[in-house]
């Protein structure tokens, strides 16, 4: 059986409805109730988590994720993040886990004009980042110490239903509002590879079937590298606005991550690819945002 933490949230939602989808038996731990049908095992991963049985994967996806929220409150961050993280590890050895997905970032690279691929240095430029970083290490050693495979997703960006945060959904609520003019932070040329969630699964389960050492660590990225006048582009289109933009060059917060693309060339090497580009899955996610009633749902 799988166990999805932090099922509640949007990648959990997608990865439990795929689970569901191929019949693969699951439970959901998240101290929030979930949005997919499943067993609920309610919990807060700062504390230690009971045994289980018979648990083959983990999906490790719970985290605080934003990254002023890190800023703004460090304890929480660590709690979260990496005392979270350890508790899980734990758990994991305790149990004869086999598999551990565990959700990085793109933010372990910091900020570059390059392109990073798995060989890049890791830079802790946000709590966030570091917590992240600090959750890889932790990873690598216990898959080394204990034998537990453990596949790392340094995720770019991900887009896809029941996505509630990000620059589209902020784009679309102010849209909603105000058709007529929209303020961004900084020149909007802020660019990233985002990638849609299904095809995220799809990697992770590859790694799953193909990874041969203990410790595997992967970027995955869209080939489509966009910025956010880009989404603001495509999101007025479909919702018949054209709004003016307003710029606040002086927007923004120490720790942002203004600039990063990463390689998914290993990911592509193991038989991986997209099934959908940022026009088709962008335009998806807009349709979900609209037929959702989306802004009932920040409420």
């Amino acid at each position: 059986m799988d166990l999805v933490i932090g099922g509640s949230g949007f990648i959990g939602t997608n990865i439990a409805n795929r689970l569901k989808r191929e019949g693969t038996a699951f439970s959901i731990l998240d101290k929030k109730k979930p949005q997919a049908e499943s067993e609920w095992i309610n919990h807060d991963i700062t504390n230690p988590i009971e045994p289980m049985e018979n648990i083959d994967c983990i999906y490790h996806l719970a985290a605080e994720g934003t990254i002023r929220v890190c800023q703004e409150n460090p304890q929480v961050c660590f709690d979260n993040n990496v005392l979270g993280t350890y508790n899980i590890a734990e758990f994991a050895r305790k149990n004869e886990v086999k598999h551990i997905v565990f959700m990085s970032s793109y933010a372990t690279y910091g900020n570059s004009n390059e392109t990073s691929t798995e060989e890049f240095p890791l830079r802790a430029r946000n709590h966030y980042s570091y917590s992240k970083i600090a959750g890889e290490a932790m990873f690598e050693s216990y898959a080394h110490e204990y034998g537990i495979k453990v596949h790392a997703m340094r995720s770019a960006p991900v887009i896809g239903k029941h996505l509630i945060k990000g620059v589209t959904a902020h784009f679309y609520q102010k849209l909603k509002s105000n058709s007529e003019e929209i303020e961004i932070w900084g020149s909007g040329e802020q660019k990233r590879n985002y990638i849609w969630v299904e095809d995220l699964i799809s990697a992770m389960h590859l790694t799953k079937q193909k990874q041969t050492e203990p410790y595997g660590f992967y970027n995955v990225g869209g080939a489509d590298v966009v910025s956010a006048l880009d989404i603001l582009a495509l999101l007025s289109k479909k919702l018949e606005a054209n709004p003016k933009i307003i710029r606040d060059e002086k927007a923004g917060f120490k720790g942002d991550i203004a600039m990063q693309i990463v390689s998914s060339e290993k990911l592509q090497k193991m038989g991986w690819n997209e099934t959908k580009n940022f026009n088709q899955y962008m335009n998806e996610y807009i349709d979900w945002l609209i037929e959702s009633k989306f802004e009932t749902l920040m409420l």
